[in-house]
């Protein structure tokens, strides 16, 4: 078992995935495990998105289906996604920006 992270993720719904990853996601689903914090981060990604919806309905057929998502111990970490962190900050906040700026999903 492997587990990914959102970069490697989010590569098959990028305009131009790269094959070799693209390649190895597809042969190999099943053998990859990822974090809800990674489910989080893609949500993220895709709520950035201009056409959202239409963003996350693409993850949820192509990406999601390939690993198995492991949940976090919530005594060791806050998982409690980044929908709060924006509910709480606001979409003018400075670190959303920053956020948005390295992790932008298209």
């Amino acid at each position: 078992m492997v587990l990914l992270d959102t970069n490697i993720l989010s590569e098959p719904v990028r305009k131009i995935p790269d094959r070799k990853v693209y390649a190895r996601l597809s042969v190999q689903a099943g053998n990859f495990a990822a974090s809800v914090i990674t489910l989080d981060e893609l949500r993220y990604g895709a709520m950035l998105h201009p056409q959202s919806k239409v963003f996350w309905s693409k993850i949820e057929t192509t990406v999601i289906p390939l690993v198995r998502w492991m949940k976090i111990d919530q005594d060791s970490i806050d998982s409690r996604g980044f929908e709060s962190l924006f509910e709480a900050e606001g979409p003018d906040s400075g670190n959303l920006r920053l956020l948005d700026r390295r992790n932008r999903l298209d």
